[in-house]
């Protein structure tokens, strides 16, 4: 979070910390068995996370990492199927996974308990990020759905429509007020959430999209999709 360390998973089944902006390597983890699908770090920078094709999510700590241990501190497998997204919630407090297996869960990370199994998905979870302010939930699975998720009760707020096929990545706008989807239907979508949780389809931008971002220029915020 603090710009001085990047992560990035790979199909050779590692975790690889890197020290910015030198680019010198910190750390090669490998508590994975298959490819590595998602990391993350917290936002309070203490813990980093990682979802994998073998099913399970690992969560490190940062301070053991920097120190040269590299043996997770928790690992979870209650998946069934491959975890394709893992984020964690702006208070640091919860980490959510996102499986093939068509549902998401959420763990409290201080004592590894899953505190909801969401399965409102027809097909695989391909995507989860929590809200600015951590109440809401997003997710976009394999059923060309975005659903919207009370992260306090569990309870389906919204099922966004839209794209004719799988959604690959969803995230929220800086302030919460926007929720936007990149999906292999080759279109980012973005839309306003409003009182009572309709969203309303504000833009639809062409591309083969994989990722979909809200990046800050200035004053302004763009939204920025990749390859």
């Amino acid at each position: 979070p603090d710009g001085g360390l990047l992560a990035s998973g790979s199909d050779d089944k590692t975790v690889l910390v890197r020290r910015l902006p030198s680019c010198e390597e910190v750390a090669r983890l490998d508590a994975h068995t298959e490819s590595v699908r998602s990391v993350a770090f917290s936002p309070n920078g203490e813990f980093l996370a990682s979802g994998s094709t073998d099913k399970t999510v690992c969560v490190c700590r940062v301070a053991d990492i920097l120190s040269g241990n590299t043996r997770p501190w928790k690992r979870f497998a209650d998946h069934t199927n491959r975890v394709w997204s893992v984020a964690f919630s702006p208070n640091s407090e919860l980490l959510a996974s996102a499986s093939i297996d068509g549902t998401f869960r959420i763990y409290r990370v201080s004592d590894g308990e899953c505190v909801h199994v969401l399965p409102g998905h027809n097909y695989g979870v391909l995507s989860v990020a929590f809200s600015p302010d951590g109440t809401l939930l997003a997710s976009g699975g394999s059923d060309n759905t975005v659903r919207i998720w009370d992260a306090a009760t569990g309870e389906c707020r919204r099922v966004i429509t839209g794209h004719s096929d799988s959604v690959r990545c969803v995230d929220f706008s800086p302030k919460g007020r926007l929720v936007a989807s990149a999906s292999w239907d080759k279109t980012v979508r973005s839309g306003t959430l409003r009182p009572g949780m309709r969203c309303d389809a504000s833009a639809v931008t062409r591309a083969l999209s994989y990722l979909s971002l809200f990046h800050r220029a200035g004053r302004s915020w763009y939204l920025a999709a990749g390859t």
